[in-house]
């Protein structure tokens, strides 16, 4: 009979080796099968960052959204998905709304700090790094955006967030 602590076990031991797709199989399956929210949220988000590590973006926001459904105030997993979409930013053929992205990633950020205190270092350190990529308010001007504006980041991301400099 299958438990959620065997797989977890059969999932830590395929991280530490490096197969991060086995651990995430792994840590999907103790999901489904642990019935307590805060122990399916770590679950998920660690799941997600088993996806994270060999790239697989959209999977990883997947888990990270179970996560938060299991936990709203897992500020880890804010952050996570925050690197998620700094990692794949690119929705569209315009340099600089792909660089929009980036204020999704620092509401993820700042959300992360709101609901979890314990992680506003880490976080305040990430919205330092990440502010880096935003862009320009002449490059978006010249596209017909200004400070205030709602933008409507597209692709994989599909998140809404508003201009600010």
């Amino acid at each position: 009979q299958p438990t959620a602590e065997a797989a977890i076990g059969c999932a830590n031991m395929s991280y530490k080796k490096g197969d991060y797709e086995a651990a995430a199989k792994f840590f999907d399956e103790a999901i489904t099968l642990e019935s307590t929210p805060a122990l399916k949220a770590d679950y998920a988000y660690k799941a997600a960052a088993s996806s994270y590590a060999i790239k697989q973006y959209i999977k990883a926001k997947q888990y990270l959204t179970e996560a938060l459904k299991n936990n709203p105030n897992h500020g880890d997993a804010y952050i996570l998905l925050a690197h998620c979409y700094g990692a794949s930013p690119r929705w569209t053929d315009e340099a600089a709304l792909n660089a929009c992205t980036y204020f999704v990633v620092l509401d993820k950020l700042a959300r992360a700090k709101q609901v979890d205190p314990s992680v506003a270092e880490k976080a305040n350190e990430e919205i330092a790094r990440y502010s880096a990529y935003l862009p320009k308010t002449s490059d978006l001007f010249m596209i017909g955006y200004k400070n205030g504006d709602t933008i409507n980041i597209g692709g994989w991301i599909g998140e809404t967030t508003r201009i600010r400099f």
